[in-house]
Formats: C-alpha cells, structure tokens, sequence
C-alpha cells in the first residue's frame, strides 16, 4: 500500500479519487469559450440585449471581461443540468414563457456544453499522465469523480491518455448527487471495496 505524504502528514492509501476540471485539465480552456458561445446564443435567441446576457454571465459566474469564471463562484461546479436550469430561469425572469426558455436552452445551450470536447481545448495541469502512472505503480487505484456528463468525461480523460488506468469514473449523470455531496466517493469505495478512511481525495 502506498504511502501519501502532503506536508507533514503521511498516510497509507488504498485509492486517489480526483476531480476532472480544474485538477487534471485546465478548467478555464476547456469551457469558458462554451459558455460564452452559449451565452451570447441563448441572448440572441431569446430577444434579449446587453442586460440579459449581463444576468446570464452572473448566474453562471463567468467572468467574460477577462475570459474566465468568477474564481470560487459557488455555481461553478454544478451540473450542466443545472446551469441550463439557471438559464432558463434568467430567460423566464426576463419575460420568456417558461416553455419557450426552456426550448431556447436546449437548443442553444445544452448542445455546445455536451458535446466532448475537441483535443485542442483540453490542456493537462502540470504532467497528469506522469503524476497518475508514478502513483497507479505505487500501488494506489484512481478514479475520477466529476460534475461533467460521462460521454465527454470519457473522451476528456482519452485524450489525457489516462482513461486506461482508471478503476472507476463518476461522472454527473450517473445517476448520484453532484459534488460536493460526498456520493460519488461513497460509490467508489463501495465499488473497489475500499474503507473511506483509506481514500484520498
């Protein structure tokens, strides 16, 4: 069994479970050019000028004077179910039927944020393959817990050229509560039958 130290405590871990964006890839390259597009189109579609796309860019917390998100924003790392559904509700707040928001959403919206990403978008954080395999040698299991759909996780992670050497991924339509609910962890320890105290996340 490997042991993890960080700073001054050690510890013998059984499996590292990770986060996608923001820990393996860079989260800013890989969606804040989606969000925008989506933004911009949802806006269009629905009528709506500056001060629509104003409420939009705050509810989503992107940042698009500096091309980014809000840094800590809450809201970041929710579902995509979830921003749609906090589109919708800007678009309905702003004087769209709500059947006619939520239209507007999945045609303009849901499409461009669900769609796997190409590989020019996904762009490692430090040595990921490098840092996986040295601690997969180790001894230790990976996986992957994430607020993305599991077709784009799926294809992120191939592109990474780590997808082979994870023991379990969860991803957000999988069926359990987002993070920061602790399901998903819960999941991957009941599934490679390893006690949480044993987990590093």
């Amino acid at each position: 069994m490997p042991l993890m130290r960080a700073g001054r405590f050690e510890r013998e871990i059984d499996c590292v479970v990770l986060d996608k964006d923001g820990t393996l890839i860079d989260h800013h390259r890989a969606w804040f050019g989606r969000y925008d597009d989506s933004v911009v189109a949802v806006a269009e579609a629905a009528g709506g000028g500056d001060a629509l796309r104003r409420a939009l860019y705050r509810a989503l917390a992107i940042d698009s004077a500096n091309r980014c998100f809000v840094a800590d924003a809450p809201n970041k790392s929710l579902k995509i179910a979830d921003h749609a559904l906090m589109a919708t509700t800007i678009l309905h707040q702003n004087g769209s039927e709500w059947e006619a928001a939520h239209n507007i959403v999945a045609e303009h919206m849901l499409p461009r944020l669900t769609a796997p990403l190409g590989a020019d978008a996904i762009r490692g954080i430090g040595d990921v393959g490098g840092r996986l395999r040295a601690w997969k040698s180790a001894g230790a299991q990976l996986a992957v817990v994430t607020n993305d759909n599991r077709a784009a996780t799926l294809s992120d992670l191939h592109i990474l050229g780590i997808d082979d050497i994870l023991a379990a991924i969860v991803s957000a339509d999988d069926g359990l509560p987002a993070k920061p609910a602790p399901d998903g962890v819960a999941y991957i320890a009941h599934a490679l039958d390893t006690p949480a105290s044993r987990i590093a996340v």
